[in-house]
């Protein structure tokens, strides 16, 4: 028991068990003990009674191995706190560099969670979540039990245990408080200088197939997938290090979004209203991207994930600038079903693949044919597809009953319907993720600047519109035989080569000029001053004399491009 917990205190109940522990009790048995879900239940509506600053524990940022910061004064602070921790454990030859290590990152999480939000980081203490598959950067041993386990017994650190029960998968929360809170607080290290290290960050992920389990807190089934470990193999191995040199790109820009103060606060309290366990405000220091693979296959999925810019609705992502010049964002027309066509040499319908004659007449509008579509592109079969569609929030159904809806999405697919109910979906996204890639890589190579996925489509420096259009359509048509339409979000753009900077721009937008004036004195070392204007659009790291190489992901053959002619 936490005896320096303030929340454990008001509670008033021994929150004694470990993520391990849940594990171990509610996946040996069938159900969990009367015991423990009682128990389970009264935490949680003790917590939910709790002042909405210590309650609202969903809104953690997630521990992050990845984060450095180079602070003298942190430096100290960690070595004063690793002596503390061997002192209190009584070690006789500690490795005192293994400890500096875990602790430091440990203190770098807590105090961008006190910069960011609330100051709590979500953390596992599940001893098999720290391996190859989740923490392969950190030792479950020296981070959490002659570490964390020891700041809360001394009291620096106030905890609120996870739980695994039903569909609650959370980690355990923490943060520091006391006499740890204030010396972080006192270091006053600006936020951009704490930013992820792109040689430590995870980057290929492998994830089961899903399985479906059955809610007893929502009286519904769900799917929920687990990370896998897995054996490298050439592709692995060449995926991590295309991922490696561009999450290192990415990590020489400063991207932020160019909104007013009160605009950025209206987003961050969208996405602490969304529905979501993990729902969290904007980072911008959480730029470095992984893949994530489903079905225990290499062939299924990987999508590049991670990118703060991911998170935000999309309707402000025009507003996202790469050093300081404006941006655009462009995606495929109908990506997926026109993949369908293109890879099964099938005859596609004229004209728009997401608008179906006389479904207007009953108020089904193009958003919801579009999500019935891809439903049943990754529908495993047709019933499952047909029950998706009518739980589906987004699809409007007022004046048609599902099932002839779906009837009609059939007949406007017929000359593919052996792909659709065979969950084709992971195959596709593949598919596009291999495109994403290699487009990421010929804009490091050719114009040596970064984009930004968002799945299926990108976002890149305005002055590079029409070279993104054009890569684009080779990038499909090598891949598929076939070109695609492509269209651009222009909404909002004031100027092509930066951002005005005046007085009243700087009140409106303070938030934004700070984190610039920030951004150029960490990094003036390696970055050219004075960035308002396109001559300095493309900060880039010094070491350039590397070879790109652009992997067939299916035959595995590599086409050595070099940076330089």
């Amino acid at each position: 028991m936490n005896k320096n917990s303030s929340i454990e205190n008001q509670i008033g109940l021994p929150l004694s068990h470990s993520d391990d522990t849940f594990e171990q009790v509610f996946t040996e048995t069938s159900r969990p003990t009367k015991e423990l879900e009682s128990e389970y239940r009264l935490v949680e509506e003790k917590i939910a009674s709790l002042p909405a600053d210590e309650a609202d524990l969903n809104t953690a940022l997630p521990f992050n191995q990845s984060l450095v910061c180079n602070n003298y004064e942190l430096d100290t602070l960690c070595t004063s706190l690793v002596e503390m921790l061997i002192a209190h454990l009584g070690l006789k030859k500690p490795s005192r560099i293994k400890y500096f290590t875990r602790t430091k990152v440990l203190l770098l999480n807590m105090l961008k969670a006190i910069q960011v939000h609330e100051g709590w980081i979500s953390i596992s203490k599940n001893k098999n979540e720290y391996s190859a598959c989740y923490y392969e950067h950190v030792s479950y041993q020296y981070l959490i039990v002659n570490n964390l386990n020891v700041l809360e017994q001394i009291g620096l650190i106030e905890t609120v245990i996870g739980v695994y029960y039903d569909d609650l998968k959370r980690h355990t929360r923490i943060r520091a408080i006391g006499e740890l809170a204030e010396a972080l607080v006192a270091l006053d290290i600006q936020p951009l200088a704490i930013h992820e290290d792109y040689r430590l960050q995870q980057t290929i992920i492998l994830k089961e197939e899903k399985q479906w389990e059955f809610s007893k807190r929502l009286k519904r089934s769900y799917r929920y997938a687990k990370r896998i470990p897995y054996i490298d193999n050439e592709f692995s191995s060449n995926a991590r290090d295309n991922l490696k040199l561009l999450n290192k790109e990415i990590s020489t820009r400063w991207i932020d979004l160019y909104v007013t103060d009160d605009e950025f606060e209206a987003i961050n309290s969208s996405l602490l209203a969304e529905k979501d366990d993990y729902r969290t405000v904007i980072d911008f220091s959480s730029k470095m991207l992984c893949r994530i693979f489903n079905n225990s296959s290499f062939d299924h999925g990987g999508r590049f994930y991670g990118g703060w810019w991911e998170q935000i609705p999309s309707k402000w992502r025009p507003f996202i600038t790469i050093n300081n010049c404006l941006t655009v964002e462009c995606d495929y027309s109908s990506l997926h079903p026109e993949l369908v066509y293109s890879l099964n040499n099938r005859p596609r319908p004229e004209g728009d693949l997401y608008t179906i004659e006389g479904l207007s007449n009953y108020g089904v509008d193009r958003d919801s044919i579009k999500l019935a579509t891809l439903i049943i592109i990754n529908a495993t079969d047709e019933d499952k597809a047909l029950s998706a569609i009518e739980r589906h929030e987004g699809i409007a159904l007022e004046n048609i009953q599902p099932d002839e809806f779906l009837a009609s999405l059939i007949d406007k697919h017929s000359e593919i319907s052996d792909r659709l109910f065979t969950g084709y979906g992971t195959t596709l996204q593949n598919i596009d993720s291999e495109i994403a890639e290699r487009l990421m890589l010929r804009a490091v190579k050719e114009l040596k600047t970064v984009i930004l996925p968002v799945h299926d489509s990108f976002i890149i420096q305005h002055d590079y519109t029409d070279w993104l259009k054009e890569a684009m359509n080779e990038a499909y048509s090598e891949k598929a035989g076939r070109d695609i339409g492509t269209k651009f979000n222009l909404d909002f753009h004031d100027s092509p080569y930066g951002i005005e900077d005046n007085d009243t721009n700087r009140e409106l937008r303070s938030g934004y000029f700070s984190r610039q004036s920030q951004w150029i004195e960490i990094h003036s070392n390696n970055i050219p001053p004075g960035i308002e204007g396109p001559e300095n659009n493309n900060w880039y790291s010094p070491d350039d004399d590397y070879e790109l190489e652009f992997i067939d992901h299916k035959a595995l053959e590599k086409i050595t491009v070099p940076l330089s002619a």
